[in-house]
């Protein structure tokens, strides 16, 4: 299975970093509540390309693990490409994966357009999960697919040294990386920070399942970069 497209805005790195730093305390937070759902991963297969002068473009397909670890079924929202690819984080070791110490950080979210999600909004706004737009995982169970993760390398590094150079990245084998999916849309709350109508939906919902609001990140998945000419 492969999501839809969905427009995805690439982001400055400064606001890369403040979106990543906001995320990153959004989980400090709720890592008191531990989340039935786990994501696992392995790496299929690993493209390399150098799309211009400034930097190497690693197109990885992953095989994708949502495993539910929790005693209720769990309920993720499954339209316009969701669950979608926020963060791709590249560490040297799974220890500095755990860690949040990174050789690399990309980022990519979708644009904000509100009035486009009315509809969706409408559709959910019903007394039980609607089928075409909430997937149900049960205890116990999983929800495999292939999906693909875009990792863009600068040559030289980044001005501010928190992605480390083309050359530093790939002497490193294996290569630890971490996908953080998007669990529920922005566009669907009036307030990003304060999802009220996914709050409102998951109460309505509690004899079905929990939904999952919070954004999650994979577990570090294994990746050693194929021989190249770059």
């Amino acid at each position: 299975m492969r999501f839809g497209t969905l427009k995805l805005v690439f982001l400055p790195l400064s606001a890369c970093l403040v979106i990543f730093l906001w995320s990153t305390t959004d989980v400090a937070k709720e890592a008191k509540v531990i989340s039935p759902l786990a994501i696992t991963g392995d790496v299929k297969q690993i493209k390399l390309s150098k799309e211009d002068k400034c930097c190497i473009t690693a197109r990885v397909t992953l095989g994708v693990h949502f495993l539910n670890r929790g005693s209720v079924p769990v309920l993720l929202f499954v339209g316009k490409g969701y669950p979608l690819q926020g963060n791709y984080l590249l560490a040297g070791s799974r220890d500095d994966a755990l860690h949040q110490k990174y050789l690399l950080i990309n980022s990519a979210w979708p644009s904000s357009d509100r009035p486009a999600w009315q509809e969706t909004r409408g559709k959910l706004d019903q007394a039980i999960p609607p089928e075409d737009l909430i997937r149900v995982i049960k205890p116990g169970e999983s929800w495999d697919f292939d999906t693909e993760a875009v990792l863009s390398i600068e040559i030289n590094g980044s001005f501010d040294k928190t992605s480390k150079p083309w050359d530093t990245i790939r002497a490193v084998n294996p290569l630890w990386l971490q996908v953080n999916f998007l669990m529920w849309p922005n566009n669907l709350e009036k307030n990003m920070l304060n999802p009220k109508f996914g709050r409102h939906l998951q109460q309505r919902w509690k004899d079905s399942g929990q939904l999952v609001l919070e954004n999650i990140t994979s577990q570090p998945i294994s990746m050693s970069l194929p021989a190249n000419e770059f």
